[in-house]
C-alpha cells in the first residue's frame, strides 16, 4: 500500500511570500488575505470581486479564524491591488515546494496544455498554459498481464494526486515544444513516466527524458507516417490481435 504524505498546513507556504505593500495603511495581514483568497477559490470564486463577495458572506468568527482580527472582510479593490503587486513567480515556486513531497510518490507525470477560457481580450491573445500533473497507472491495468506485457488503453489511466506540480505560460509567439523542457527541468523526473500528446513526439524530447532517468509514453499520429509504420511492424507477430487474452472493455 502506498504511504500517504501528510503535508503541513497550507498557510506555511504563505510565510515565504513577500508582502509587496507599504507598511503604512495596512488594514489586513498578508497571511489573512491569502488564506481568504485560497478558501474562496476552493469554493468556486475565480475573480477578485467574487472572492470579496465570498468573504463578505462569512461570519465574523469565520473571518477571525482566517486571520482578520476585527472580523471584517476586505473589499475587491484591496485584493486586486495585492494581486497586481505580488510576485506571482515566487508564489508559484512556494506552491511547488509545498507539494514536492507528493511528487516523490508519483509514478506518472502528465504534461498537457490548455487555453484558459475567457482569457482573450480583444487583440490580446488568450492565455495558454502548459502543466505537469501527477498521475498513476491504474492497478487493474497491471494485473491484466502478470508476464509484464500489457496493452494500456486510455481508460486505464486515473488521477492520483491531481496536483499540478509545475506550470508554464506559453507565449503566442512560440509553442509548447519550446516550453516543455524548462517545465520539467524544475521537477525531478528520474524514475517517472512522462506522458504527453503527439505534439511532443520529438526525438529531442525523448532523449531529454531518457537522459534524466525517466521514461515516456507518447502518441504517434498519421503525420509521422514512417514512425507509425515502424511501431505497427514491431507488434505484428509478437502481439497478434486474434491471440489476445485481454478481457474486452
Amino acid at each position: 500500500m502506498r504511504k500517504i504524505k501528510i503535508l503541513p498546513p497550507l498557510e506555511k507556504i504563505f510565510e515565504k511570500v513577500v508582502d509587496p505593500r507599504n507598511d503604512s495603511g495596512k488594514r489586513h495581514s498578508l497571511l489573512a488575505l491569502l488564506k481568504l483568497t485560497v478558501s474562496a477559490m476552493l469554493s468556486g470564486a475565480i475573480t477578485g470581486q467574487a472572492i470579496a463577495e465570498w468573504g463578505r458572506s462569512r461570519s465574523r468568527d469565520e473571518l477571525k479564524q482566517l486571520g482578520f482580527k476585527r472580523g471584517i472582510s476586505p473589499c475587491a479593490m484591496t485584493l486586486l491591488i495585492l494581486f497586481k503587486r505580488m510576485d506571482s513567480v515566487a508564489f508559484e515556486n512556494a506552491l511547488r515546494d509545498y507539494f514536492s513531497p507528493i511528487l516523490s510518490n508519483e509514478e506518472v507525470i502528465a504534461v498537457d496544455g490548455k487555453t484558459l477560457r475567457g482569457s482573450r481580450d480583444g487583440v490580446i491573445p488568450a492565455v495558454h498554459l502548459l502543466s505537469a500533473l501527477g498521475q498513476k497507472t491504474c492497478e487493474a491495468a497491471r494485473s491484466v498481464c502478470p508476464s509484464g506485457y500489457a496493452v494500456i488503453q486510455r481508460s486505464t489511466w486515473m488521477y492520483e494526486s491531481r496536483v499540478v506540480f509545475n506550470e508554464y505560460f506559453v507565449s503566442h509567439k512560440t509553442n509548447e515544444i519550446k516550453v516543455i523542457v524548462p517545465l520539467l527541468d524544475e521537477l525531478k523526473i528520474n524514475g517517472k513516466v512522462i506522458t504527453a500528446d503527439a505534439l511532443h513526439t520529438q526525438k529531442g524530447f525523448c532523449e531529454y527524458v531518457v537522459d534524466h532517468g525517466g521514461d515516456y509514453l507518447l502518441t504517434v499520429k498519421d503525420n509521422q507516417k514512417g514512425l507509425r509504420e515502424d511501431i505497427s511492424d514491431c507488434f505484428v507477430g509478437d502481439f497478434p490481435p486474434q491471440e489476445s487474452k485481454l478481457p474486452r472493455s
